[in-house]
């Protein structure tokens, strides 16, 4: 069946995933969850043979109309010796790039008309960048981020300068 808004609307959410495949384009589909969700997804071989199945958006925020559109766009790209999900991976490693100490700068000119900017920076030049300071932002944890913060708020509960050297 073509996927539109109805035949969409009528998959009911089963125990586990359902996956519908459009009869117009090979390869797109969707996919409901148990709890309902329906994600529209591609699923294609680059041209060294690694399967693919990226998620395109979801339904009802994007229509089946605007994910067969970027889907055929995807296979005229992976036509061409592409790898559109290789791409998109590669785009937000890159975007998340800089060590902690590196994108402070860029958030304190960002945070500039904060009357508390001050204080910002000198929690973070002390008590924080020398902790994490020099690792990647991206591969920051939030359990990392809990433990120093604790860390934090118990020194100063008890009277004792945090991290200081």
């Amino acid at each position: 069946m073509k996927l539109t808004v109805r035949e969409i609307e009528r998959i009911v959410p089963q125990n586990r995933d359902v996956v519908v495949w459009d009869a117009e384009l090979k390869g797109f589909g969707v996919k409901v969850t148990p709890k309902g969700k329906r994600t529209f997804f591609l699923y294609y071989r680059t041209a060294d043979h690694t399967q693919r199945r990226p998620a395109i958006g979801t339904y009802p925020t994007m229509r089946p109309e605007q994910a067969r559109t970027i889907a055929k766009n995807w296979l005229s790209a992976v036509r061409a010796g592409g790898d559109p999900s290789k791409e998109r991976q590669v785009s937000r490693t890159i975007r998340g790039t800089g060590t902690v100490a590196d994108l402070l700068d860029d958030y304190l000119k960002a945070k500039s008309r904060l009357r508390s900017i001050a204080e910002i920076e000198r929690l973070f030049r002390h008590d924080i960048l020398p902790v994490i300071g020099k690792t990647r932002a991206e591969t920051v944890t939030r359990g990392e981020v809990t433990r120093l913060l604790k860390a934090i708020v118990g020194l100063l509960y008890m009277g004792i300068a945090p991290l200081a050297e």
